[in-house]
């Protein structure tokens, strides 16, 4: 398996959820969203997977899964678009990939509607985490890494958002060891 970027965050893909999107998702739901998919099946995406198959999600377009997949197109890489009546479409996906011999299983959840800093600040509250490991903002887009080695081992939560470009919204994936 060859080392993959975490996530990326693609502008198509903004412009493809914000074209559906009919209202502004609460932050308190992708907070949910992504604590109850990513966060609380650390190293287990086989039960994010699981419950997007048990709970019909609809598979993102090939465009949309381009635009959210890592960008080595060999890691797989499986992803899907959540509609409900309570919050705007957001986008839910799972890879794997290796870093430094080791499988890691990487969830990531994509919204254009939500407030990124609003919703970091309520999930530093649930989980705690320091100053990012890395900040850094290129071409508009900024990549921020925290290490959360107090929920498992070697795990690692990543926001990617282009606020600067006037682009709202941000995708924030959650990256552990992959349990066997």
């Amino acid at each position: 398996m060859k080392t993959a970027c975490i996530t990326t965050f693609g502008l198509l893909l903004s412009s493809l959820l914000s074209a559906q999107a009919a209202f502004a998702a609460d932050t308190d739901e992708l907070v949910k969203i992504f604590i109850g998919h990513c966060v609380l099946n650390a190293g287990r995406i086989d039960k994010t997977e699981a419950a997007a198959t048990a709970l019909e999600y609809e598979e993102l377009s090939e465009e949309m899964a381009m635009a959210l997949a890592p960008q080595d197109p060999n890691v797989e890489f499986k992803g899907w678009i959540v509609r409900d009546e309570l919050s705007s479409p957001y986008a839910l996906g799972i890879s794997w990939s290796e870093r430094d011999d080791e499988e890691i299983s990487n969830c990531v959840v994509s919204s254009t509607n939500v407030d990124t800093e609003a919703t970091l600040s309520a999930l530093h509250v649930l989980i705690q985490f320091d100053e990012p490991r890395f900040d850094h903002e290129e071409a508009g887009q900024r990549y921020r890494i925290w290490g959360t080695d107090h929920i498992t081992a070697n795990s690692f939560i990543t926001l990617i958002d282009a606020n600067k470009l006037g682009i709202p919204g941000g995708t924030f994936s959650f990256s552990a060891p992959t349990e066997q």
